[in-house]
């Protein structure tokens, strides 16, 4: 039995719990570092400063079994790892030093606490004998993180060294995953003490996959099987739960639409049947087709996600008649946004697998083609709606370019060859055009910040999502990171990271020189002397003066191209893929229609 008061679903084999626990007398910051192998940690992220140096000694005598990765800035050692932590599946791990370092990281820790993304922060702290005497650099960082993580402490012995650090990868990867902090004083990372150094099953669950209650299980079962037009809206926590097949199984068992959220993209390809495109409900948009299922569903399962809201307005989207199931790990977030007909409390893809077996034994299922089902050619024609509806747009020859374009290229050159290709998102109007205009085929490869929606995040995540691909799992991998200008422009530092780990990303910048979402309130709001025909023209703080891009990217050794004209789309895309091909980033300069935004109200 676990915490959750049923059994867990044992998903990897028992290991030989006998196995020998090394005792090694070594320094606390050494002991760190191998706990951190020992987890199955690659990769640490992080800029050093005065205090990480025995941190960073210690990495460099392990450097056999674990790789630093140099960035420019530490809020991006935060991103890269978050990317490396959603294709991996692997605890992230990142670094800062003392003090101004260490406030850097606050907005991806941030956003991997809120977005459930296990990650592991490492900040030096000042040596402990002169914290009373107001040192430089000092800061209170336990309470600076506090709010922002799981757990977060300082080492306060370098003997539990060691311990500290199993505690921070346990609980940063025990549903509901999240960021973990903790302090390191650098005269104690330099103290030796004899650890005990133990296998991972010694301290991580064989699995923490938490079951759902049966009778929930059963009575969702009978809702779902005796639904007209069920639907399943499978969000984040499908993905970190690994659950693809269990989707597709249920949905083909029970012919069920499937939508995914933003960041679950792919948990479904979105060429299958039954997959209808991105609902995103914290703004009531999404595909047309997508919405549609939304209004027509009686009985909506929704699972891994927790319907966040930006306005009130948006708990309207599911109708009051809908039977909601919600499935979530985090009890906290059952009915928090959306009052539900059944709520469980369970891992994505043990309760999904239950609710296959469930289902199947009151189901009864015939073997039958899904193209001959009535609901999947229903499906198909609000697919051909949504197609027919953007078709003006993605086949445009307008110049300045449409954004829509540009994506329907990159589509069919990257993604449709390509399909575990990865995309990563900064946040802002190009966010929204991604999730709606690419097809996601594999899960894990969608790296979004939709939680805080960050700028200057699309290309460390990407970076991140590239390592672990290419030296974790060992996929070749294209990688496109959708940049907007002002996004882009707070992270083009970190091609020099690229450059120097040849990390080989695609940057495609949507250049309409401003901050193309805020510059839409200015020009939509009434409040602001908008209108909604867009008549708005009291623009401040939104417009500004690009660098060319492209000549930039190649002062940092990648390779650049501006793009125009429509014509000149796809020969960039495919002279990208070559540098790529070549271990080079590319940096693509779009310059895309000033005008151009996302009408919620019709996608």
């Amino acid at each position: 039995m676990n915490a959750c008061g049923t059994h867990v679903l044992n998903n990897r084999p028992a290991q030989d719990l006998d196995s020998v626990v090394r005792m090694v007398r070594m320094r606390a910051a050494d002991a760190i570092i191998e706990t951190l192998i020992e987890s199955g940690v690659t990769h640490v992220f992080g800029l050093p400063g005065g205090q990480s140096i025995p941190l960073y000694d210690a990495m460099y005598r392990r450097k056999d079994r674990i790789k630093q990765i140099l960035v420019r800035h530490e809020e991006q050692a935060g991103f890269m790892a978050y990317g490396y932590a959603v294709r991996s599946g692997r605890v992230g791990v990142c670094d800062a030093t003392a003090g101004p370092g260490a406030a850097h990281l606050v907005n991806s820790v941030a956003t991997c606490y809120h977005e459930y993304i296990p990650l592991i922060a490492l900040t030096m702290k000042i040596q402990l004998d002169v914290h009373h005497k107001n040192p430089a650099q000092w800061l209170d960082q336990l309470t600076l993180f506090k709010a922002i993580t799981k757990w977060n402490a300082m080492l306060p012995t370098a003997g539990l060294a060691a311990s500290y650090m199993q505690d921070a990868v346990r609980i940063a990867s025990s549903p509901p995953m999240g960021a973990v902090q903790i302090d390191l004083p650098g005269d104690i990372l330099y103290a030796e003490a004899d650890f005990e150094i133990p296998p991972k099953e010694r301290y991580l669950p064989l699995s923490n996959r938490c079951l759902g209650d049966p009778s929930s299980i059963e009575r969702s079962a009978k809702l779902l099987v005796n639904a007209q037009k069920p639907a399943l809206l499978a969000g984040f926590g499908t993905i970190m739960s690994d659950s693809s097949s269990e989707v597709i199984e249920l949905a083909e068992l029970l012919t069920m639409p499937v939508m995914t959220c933003d960041k679950s993209k792919g948990i479904i390809p979105e060429d299958h049947p039954l997959a209808v495109g991105p609902y995103l409900a914290d703004t009531c948009a999404g595909r047309t087709s997508a919405l549609r299922t939304v209004e027509e569903t009686d009985v909506l399962l929704a699972v891994g996600t927790s319907f966040s809201i930006s306005s009130p307005e948006t708990l309207n989207c599911i109708k009051p008649s809908t039977k909601l199931i919600q499935v979530d790990a985090n009890p906290a977030q059952i009915g928090k946004n959306k009052k539900v007909e059944i709520g469980i409390v369970g891992d994505a893809k043990a309760v999904l697998s239950q609710l296959v077996s469930a289902c199947k034994r009151l189901a009864n299922p015939k073997k039958t083609d899904l193209r001959d089902s009535p609901r999947v050619k229903e499906l198909d024609m609000l697919r051909r709606d949504w197609e027919s509806l953007i078709r003006p747009k993605v086949e445009s020859d307008a110049v300045p370019l449409m954004p829509e374009r540009i994506l329907r290229e990159v589509q069919k050159v990257f993604l449709d060859p390509y399909r575990e290709t990865i995309v990563s998102l900064g946040g802002g109007n190009h966010t929204v055009w991604g999730v709606l205009y690419l097809n996601g085929y594999e899960p894990r490869t969608w790296c979004v910040p939709e939680h805080y929606s960050g700028m200057g995040t699309g290309l460390t995540m990407g970076l991140g999502a590239q390592i672990a691909a290419r030296e974790v799992i060992g996929r070749k991998s294209y990688a496109i990171c959708i940049e907007g200008d002002g996004s882009f422009g707070m992270n083009l530092a970190e091609l020099a990271t690229a450059t120097q780990f040849q990390i080989p990303v695609t940057v495609v910048v949507m250049n309409n020189e401003a901050l193309g979402m805020i510059k839409d309130h200015q020009r939509f709001d009434p409040r602001v002397g908008g209108d909604r025909n867009g008549q708005g023209k009291r623009f401040i703080g939104t417009e500004f003066k690009n660098p060319d891009f492209a000549r930039m990217a190649e002062a940092f050794h990648c390779y650049g191209e501006r793009v125009e004209e429509p014509q000149q789309i796809r020969p960039a895309l495919e002279n990208a893929m070559k540098a790529n091909d070549k271990g080079q980033t590319a940096v693509l300069d779009c310059m895309i229609n000033k005008d151009a935004w996302w009408d919620y109200n019709r996608y």
